[in-house]
């Protein structure tokens, strides 16, 4: 029996491409934040929210990203307003529609549009609405060791780029099937149990992690409100607020995925052949 693998990757992006990533990441952030302002002048007027499909229409073309691009972010978007929207419905008062102002937004490209020739893989962009030009697409070279299977979706990132790959794989059904049961939290990342044994991960190192990144987050804007925006001092204390955000998202990652080899091993060990 067949079934479907889902692996996402991790590739640090050279330099040299930096400033078109940049550039594609804050016309993305363009566009996300046109979608806030415009679902908060429908929110105010108590107007009907408009489809999916008519924000597509409404927005098509009028930014230097590509239209598959452009829908993905739009539907994103979306998802966010659903998912605030259910929550509230379900008591929970303090959740929030998207708000806040991005200075840049990671672009999504889907695996229809992503074109990979001798060992690049290229994410087009769309048409400058300026000069009715076509941009050069985003060229990034693949490693050799790159899994094999199809990349269904691609998203860049500060300094990297996320790749989904998908691929079938062979896999047996057991004939006696045990079930396992995990609860997450933040105290615990998360209890599991067979009915007879369990194992409890800790989730003392993220809160650590948080805790450490939103001091360190702390002291520099402390620091940044003592200079002028955009002035040399303030820039290199803004460079080392990113480097701070991409060690402290890098940690969680790791952190995360040992947590996640814990429950595998558990579940391995005790032959359980389905989580819950």
């Amino acid at each position: 029996m067949k079934a479907n693998r889902v692996i996402q990757i991790e590739l640090q992006v050279p330099s040299r491409t930096w400033q078109q990533m940049t550039d594609a990441r804050i016309e993305a952030a363009r566009l996300w934040n046109r979608m806030v302002k415009l679902h908060l002048w429908f929110r105010k007027r108590s107007k009907k929210w408009p489809t999916q499909s008519q924000f597509e229409k409404h927005f098509a073309r009028k930014f230097r990203l590509h239209s598959q691009t452009i829908q993905a972010l739009i539907a994103k978007f979306f998802a966010n307003i659903e998912t605030t929207r259910v929550n509230r419905a379900n008591g929970e008062k303090h959740a929030r529609y998207p708000y806040k102002k991005k200075n840049y937004f990671n672009p999504i490209w889907k695996g229809q549009h992503i074109k990979v020739e001798n060992s690049y893989i290229i994410l087009p962009m769309g048409i400058d609405p300026h000069s009715r030009k076509r941009q050069l697409g985003i060229c990034i070279r693949l490693p050799k060791d790159l899994p094999e299977g199809k990349i269904v979706q691609a998203e860049l990132a500060f300094g990297k780029l996320l790749l989904t790959i998908q691929n079938q794989v062979e896999v047996t059904k057991p004939a006696n099937e045990k079930i396992a049961t995990s609860d997450l939290g933040s105290i615990h990342l998360s209890v599991v149990t067979d009915g007879q044994d369990s194992l409890a991960v800790v989730g003392r190192g993220l809160r650590s992690i948080n805790q450490g990144k939103a001091k360190a987050l702390a002291e520099i804007s402390q620091l940044q409100s003592r200079c002028q925006k955009h002035s040399k001092r303030w820039t290199k204390l803004q460079k080392a607020k990113y480097k701070i955000l991409n060690k402290s998202e890098n940690q969680t990652k790791d952190l995360l995925h040992k947590a996640a080899n814990e429950l595998v091993d558990f579940c391995k060990e005790k032959e359980v052949s389905k989580l819950v």
